[in-house]
């Protein structure tokens, strides 16, 4: 699992290195509230490496923002209701509080649908992302608060342009203390959410692909552009003569 973490993580820091170079191929992209989405998340979890404990449960809000169709990130706030023990470093037994854990991530996505079969201009009605990011949580009861490393993935089902049902599977570890991947600390988390969709400067809810030109292409552009503006300057200068004339 920790090498699963590691080489998505890895992956993540390559698409960063590539989106400059791929930003430009869409339009609809250049403003900051373009290709956002936000939706509300719901699900289950329990300790990583002892199924047999209490289960509890997590709700939450997620914030999304589309870079290209390929990388994305999120930002996620949950908290846990009856959730502490699940939580196991050998002292946490219990919580009077329902709602007993809190936290925030934030997360790359990589669009492995987009990656793979490339962005055909609108979004399939199937995809499949894979996530991974830090992230804060605070456990009451002990007051404890904890860094926090998240990885899953997102399966997307795109019902209309505007709502996604995505189903969520993940597993979110506790580095505080150790700084290690240790699955007694660490929770498997299965969550469900329904996603709304923003409509962008484009006129529609993702990104369009904009037409590329290559410099030959440019140039016989302006070669067309300077023999207009010549006729228009032409036809312009003999209608100057002509009414001079009369």
């Amino acid at each position: 699992m920790k090498k699963f973490i590691l080489t998505m993580l890895l992956a993540l820091t390559a698409v960063f290195s590539v989106n400059a170079q791929t930003q430009s191929n869409y339009a609809g992209s250049s403003k900051f509230t373009d290709n956002v989405s936000v939706g509300v998340v719901g699900g289950v979890e329990t300790n990583l490496n002892q199924w047999n404990w209490p289960q509890g449960a997590v709700a939450g809000i997620v914030i999304n923002k589309e870079i290209t169709p390929v990388f994305g990130v999120t930002l996620e706030g949950t908290t846990g209701i009856n959730n502490i023990t699940n939580w196991n470093n050998g002292y946490r037994t219990s919580c009077s509080n329902a709602f007993d854990t809190w936290s925030v991530m934030l997360a790359g996505r990589v669009n492995l649908t987009n990656a793979i079969w490339k962005y055909n201009g609108k979004p399939r009605k199937f995809e499949v992302e894979a996530n991974a990011g830090p992230g804060y949580g605070f456990l009451l009861h002990d007051e404890y608060n904890a860094l926090l490393v998240k990885a899953g993935l997102n399966l997307n089902y795109n019902v209309t342009d505007a709502w996604t049902i995505a189903l969520r599977p993940a597993v979110v570890y506790d580095l505080s203390g150790t700084g290690s991947f240790n699955t007694e600390r660490a929770i498997g988390q299965v969550t469900a959410g329904i996603v709304y969709h923003f409509k962008t400067s484009n006129g529609t809810r993702s990104f369009n692909k904009a037409k590329l030109y290559d410099q030959v292409e440019v140039d016989m552009l302006n070669g067309k552009i300077n023999t207009l503006q010549k006729s228009l300057n032409d036809a312009n200068a003999t209608i100057e003569v002509m009414r001079n004339s009369l």
